[in-house]
């Protein structure tokens, strides 16, 4: 079975205003090429996000570090399932 290169591209953050238009949110977004199993790699990516959304209750420098590190971890271990 051959493997795919892997590629993450179309890296983006942009603020946004909130459903009440008062407040600015950040939207991040990017695209995964190569990953083998995209089906395993979904599945496993939407059930670490449940992890993720349960520790947004940080302070300071973990309100950032943390979500970020998550969302890492998820997309890490996400491509290592679907290989």
């Amino acid at each position: 079975m051959d493997k795919n290169n892997l590629k993450v591209y179309n890296w983006n953050a942009s603020l946004v205003a909130d459903n009440s238009g008062k407040e600015q949110e950040v939207e991040v977004s990017f695209k995964i090429k190569g990953v083998n199993k995209p089906g395993t790699f979904v599945s496993v990516f939407q059930s670490g996000k449940a992890i993720v959304e349960s520790l947004q209750s940080g302070e300071g420098f973990t309100d950032y570090m943390v979500p970020l590190m998550n969302i890492v971890f998820t997309v890490v271990n996400a491509l290592k399932k679907s290989k």
